[in-house]
């Protein structure tokens, strides 16, 4: 049973739950409620009851450099994060980030950096959004017209970053988590939301990979020099780290993924930053983030400079301890 629970994995957690420590509301000689169980086992309530039970699958079909639109639904962990400034009425969308529970969105630090941000204010975050241009999204299929639920537009109840940001280097640890003003309801059909996976214990990125390349999402800058108001989705080969290493000297501190930097030009870019790098495994869903988008050259899409990412898995228990029920 403890297998199960250090697994990781939300659906084996969901079993030990039912099998196990559902005794909330009963009377018995040793276990009395699911706090007193964990503690038996030797693990925190909050540590099975804040991961989602289902995660990771897309409601479609399985700043991007070369990249191309997303279906509607695709990505619907997705969430662009809106910042306001003195005189101007309507947000600007800078960062991304992706959910990964009701309260929850993961983001970068630096997307929430004050040092940053100067006189931007993260004000708004858009869940569940496709075409940040407009209310309803739509999209024509080969069954016709195709639309999706409207977005849900959330504020910030609360913000964290992680203490070592910036550092061990420039960007180093650059892990985030934003506390939403209101809870996600994702059995709820009228919106098209849901949480993608944080990785299970002892997950190894490269060899989970294979020759495989992740899937990076984003409203940032694309390669004609401008922002997309639709969702982009690239597959971004993993690189070298020698390559960082060697590019970015001090600044890739570990705890990073390397990845881009191929003469293809796929990439992610400014305005991409603190959004999702997602992987399923080979037969498919459900998706994982793996990465968290942080920092690269500028232009972005140059062969033989990789771009960095904050490796998710590095930081689960980080991101674990540092949520509220």
């Amino acid at each position: 049973m403890l297998d199960l629970i250090n697994s990781g994995n939300p659906s084996s957690i969901q079993i030990v739950r039912k099998n196990i420590c559902d005794f909330v509301g009963r009377k018995t000689k040793y276990i009395q409620n699911i706090q007193t169980c964990l503690h038996i086992i030797g693990h925190s309530a909050e540590f099975v009851t804040l991961l989602p039970a289902k995660c990771g699958r897309p409601a479609g079909d399985d700043k991007i450099i070369n990249g191309a639109p997303s279906p509607i639904g695709a990505y619907p962990w997705i969430a662009a994060l809106g910042y306001t400034e003195p005189g101007r009425s309507k947000p600007s969308f800078r960062c991304a980030g992706a959910i990964i529970n009701s309260k929850y969105v993961l983001t970068a630090a630096h997307c929430i950096d004050p040092a940053l941000l100067g006189r931007k204010t993260l004000s708004v975050i858009h869940l569940g959004d496709y075409d940040l241009s407009t209310n309803n999204d739509c999209e024509t299929t080969v069954l016709g017209l195709r639309c999706s639920p409207p977005h849900i537009v959330a504020g910030v109840e609360d913000t964290v970053s992680h203490p070592d940001y910036n550092t061990r280097g420039t960007s180093s640890d650059d892990v985030a988590l934003i506390r939403l003003n209101l809870t996600l309801d994702f059995d709820s059909n009228s919106a098209a939301i849901e949480p993608v996976c944080l990785p299970p214990n002892g997950f190894n990125f490269k060899a989970f990979a294979g020759n495989r390349a992740p899937v990076a999402t984003g409203w940032g800058l694309t390669e004609h020099g401008n922002s997309s108001n639709i969702l982009l989705r690239v597959n971004v080969p993993i690189a070298d780290d020698a390559l960082c290493k060697q590019r970015y000297k001090r600044n890739f501190v570990g705890n990073q993924l390397c990845i881009g930097g191929t003469e293809d030009g796929f990439d992610t870019c400014s305005g991409d930053s603190g959004g999702p790098l997602v992987m399923s495994a080979e037969n498919g869903p459900p998706f994982y983030q793996v990465g968290i988008v942080s920092f690269g050259p500028f232009p972005c899409g140059q062969n033989g400079l990789p771009g960095v990412y904050a490796s998710v898995a590095d930081y689960r228990d980080w991101i674990i301890n540092n949520m509220k029920p």
